[in-house]
């Protein structure tokens, strides 16, 4: 179910402790591609992140070109 997907990432961003506070990333999607924007604090962030929508069902990849770190 690909229109779910964004929504999902979102779900399993905000049940994460260590990234639910990070208010200023958004999660879309092209099909089966996560896309994240926004800001984020650090790169360890950023791959918790990638990490959580790679294991996310039914996310075939993550783009974060739209994401600024720092």
């Amino acid at each position: 179910d690909d229109s779910g997907l964004a929504k999902r990432v979102a779900l399993a961003f905000d049940e994460d402790p260590e990234v639910a506070d990070l208010d200023r990333v958004w999660v879309a999607q092209t099909g089966g591609t996560v896309v994240l924007k926004g800001d984020v604090p650090s790169q360890d962030k950023l791959n918790k992140l990638v990490e959580i929508a790679r294991g996310t069902y039914g996310a075939t990849g993550v783009k974060t070109d739209e994401v600024k770190v720092g």
